[in-house]
């Protein structure tokens, strides 16, 4: 089977089945893109435990994530830890060190990984598929995976074409640590209490997000594409923006301005596939259902996709079911239903910019 494109979706089905079958891995970059680097909530843990993916990950050393604090609906600071959860600590993720590991552990499992591969068509032909590479290549294929991501590549190219629910963007920053501070009159500085909490603040244009990664903090501000003003494209006037924030603020008290780098504009909008799986093929991770980061289950259910369709290709391959993927696409549709209730009732919780652009398109 062929799988165009990685992140986590595809290289965590790449992990379960290649072993017992032939599978290669079609990825355009040959290493993964910068991200935002997200929170893995605990019950990845047991998704992990399943796929023989835990240990490698532990391994990595990854911040833990603890919990959350939240402001939102209110003026009120709300916390959540995960001290009680039988899952224990969640990682707060370097995204493209967690996705090259995943796909250094299919290659190791006997996954061929093609990097710096752009797949330009797919059609049917006698063994299944036929994907064209731009370089010349052809790979022939009895199933085809699409996990390149919002953008769901294959997809398009079979005639399927994903809706798109928002225009939400992430404008974001890594910011390093400032050197250490020292204790102030014996006290714990305030910034400290931040440490393995990710920090969710709405706003007028939207909602500010900052979490501890390796080295720094990452801080995002999410907006719509049209909302996003050329002071925000500017390192100082993003960081004097988040900055003046009071929550926010505290969470990047120890952190200093990065002046060489510039904030990234990443999609984040929802955006599913009607039809996520049809005869010879199905989609994983964000080309099937990609989630608003408000959700916090971004990496979570990419990887759940993963498991879900490694468990139907396997069922078609050893004959037990046909090889429509009709199972894997209607699970996909129903949790792709409930998601949507859920979104929608958070967002409308938030009533104080009623009148403000970004709200109002989120509780019309």
């Amino acid at each position: 089977m062929a799988i165009v494109g990685a992140g986590p979706a595809g290289s965590a089905l790449a992990c379960l089945l290649a072993s017992r079958y032939s599978v290669v891995i079609v990825e355009k970059q040959s290493q993964p893109a910068p991200r935002i680097g997200e929170s893995l909530i605990p019950g990845a843990r047991r998704l992990l435990r399943d796929m023989g993916l835990l240990e490698a990950i532990e391994a990595r050393g990854y911040p833990a994530y603890l919990g959350n604090q939240s402001v939102w609906g209110s003026d009120q600071l709300e916390n959540t830890d995960f001290i009680r959860d039988p899952d224990g600590p969640g990682w707060h993720l370097d995204r493209a060190d967690f996705e090259r590991t995943l796909r250094d552990v299919a290659g190791n499992r006997g996954a061929s990984v093609l990097t710096s591969q752009t797949v330009s068509s797919c059609e049917r032909d006698a063994a299944g598929w036929g994907l064209g590479c731009v370089s010349g290549a052809r790979i022939h294929a009895r199933i085809v995976v699409d996990a390149t991501g919002r953008k769901a590549s294959i997809a398009r190219m079979i005639g399927q074409r994903p809706v798109v629910l928002s225009k939400t963007v992430a404008v974001w920053m890594r910011l390093p640590n400032a050197p250490t501070r020292p204790l102030h009159n014996g006290t714990l500085h305030k910034s400290l209490l931040h440490k393995g909490v990710s920090t969710i603040v709405s706003c007028a244009t939207g909602w500010w997000y900052t979490a501890p990664v390796r080295d720094g903090r990452v801080v995002s501000l999410h907006t719509d594409s049209d909302l996003v003003t050329e002071n925000l494209r500017r390192s100082d006037g993003f960081v004097e923006a988040a900055r003046r924030n009071a929550v926010v603020g505290a969470a990047l008290a120890q952190t200093c301005a990065n002046d060489s780098a510039h904030p990234r504009i990443s999609a984040a909008n929802t955006s599913l596939l009607p039809v996520p799986a049809g005869k010879g093929w199905l989609a994983v991770g964000d080309a099937a259902l990609a989630l608003d980061p408000l959700s916090s289950r971004g990496v979570f259910q990419s990887l759940y996709t993963g498991l879900a369709a490694a468990a139907e290709i396997d069922a078609a391959l050893q004959n037990k079911t046909g090889m429509d993927f009709a199972v894997y696409a209607a699970h996909l549709q129903d949790i792709a239903a409930t998601y949507r209730g859920h979104l929608d009732l958070f967002y409308r919780t938030e009533r104080r910019w009623q009148d403000a652009p970004f709200w109002k398109r989120r509780q019309g």
